[in-house]
């Protein structure tokens, strides 16, 4: 279970200094969408689908989230890791209909 390109985006979007890129997570989503390629934007949604069918419980997310150097403070949107990695799923969605109409 690697999510190469989950940990790219936490680690590239969400890191320290995640509010460079905009106000809030959707913010970032947007700037994801409008500097990264759509076969990187579809790989990143297609992950988080695949990583929210194994049914992962709120540890795991919070360690991938760890391990991916995220620096967003997720909990403050009074989400945890697990769901915030979902509402991040729902936010890419949403976004990429938005940038593509």
């Amino acid at each position: 279970m690697t999510f190469k390109c989950i940990r790219y985006f936490i680690s590239g979007y969400f890191h320290q200094d995640w509010y460079i890129y905009g106000s809030t997570d959707k913010e970032i989503i947007k700037y994801f969408i409008q500097k990264e390629s759509l076969v990187q934007v579809n790989t990143l949604v297609s992950e988080l689908e695949n990583l929210s069918a194994l049914d992962i419980d709120n540890n795991l997310a919070e360690k991938i989230l760890i391990e991916s150097g995220c620096g967003y403070y997720y909990q403050a949107d009074s989400l945890s890791a697990l769901e915030w990695l979902l509402n991040i799923k729902y936010l890419l969605k949403i976004t990429l209909d938005e940038h593509l109409s």
